[in-house]
């Protein structure tokens, strides 16, 4: 009986002992903190007004409490060609946002076309307190799509 209670003590004692070691529940091993600006843009976007402009879906966040955004853009690159920019909603509150963005193409540039392109996005806050500033300018692949059409009847 008694060597039983020190089986069960010892494997206790061991248990806890590695229990600082431990993450906390539901942080990944190795998990980096959250990014303090986030855009993220969808793999497909979709050609609209015949190839003129294209919808771009994008996430945005700001986890940056009481920054103020400067300037938040995002804007397409096609065979050697850029859109006009568009803007971006973020706001520094920490919430996340969806929205679908239209950029269009400069005027007497060709339309663009189904295929592959790339998307470049900017950002920049500033804390208005101390000037402290941050800003992010990732770039996606992104794959355009041909403009839904509607078939028979209403």
């Amino acid at each position: 009986m008694m060597r039983r209670f020190l089986i069960r003590a010892i494997g206790l004692a061991a248990v806890a002992s590695l229990a600082p070691l431990a993450a906390p529940v539901g942080a990944p091993v190795g998990a980096a903190p959250p990014e303090p600006m986030v855009i993220r843009a969808w793999p497909f976007g979709r050609l609209v007004e015949g190839g003129m402009a294209a919808d771009i879906r994008v996430v945005t966040r700001c986890r940056l409490d009481g920054y103020e955004i400067l300037e938040s853009l995002i804007y397409l690159n096609q065979d050697g060609r850029s859109t006009n920019f568009a803007g971006l909603p973020i706001a520094c509150d920490g919430q996340r946002r969806a929205t679908r963005v239209r950029v269009r193409v400069l005027e007497g540039e060709p339309p663009l076309r189904h295929g592959d392109a790339s998307i470049s996005a900017y950002a920049a806050a500033i804390d208005p307190e101390t000037n402290d500033d941050l800003s992010v300018s990732p770039v996606f692949g992104v794959r355009l799509l041909r403009p839904f059409h509607c078939r028979g009847g209403t």
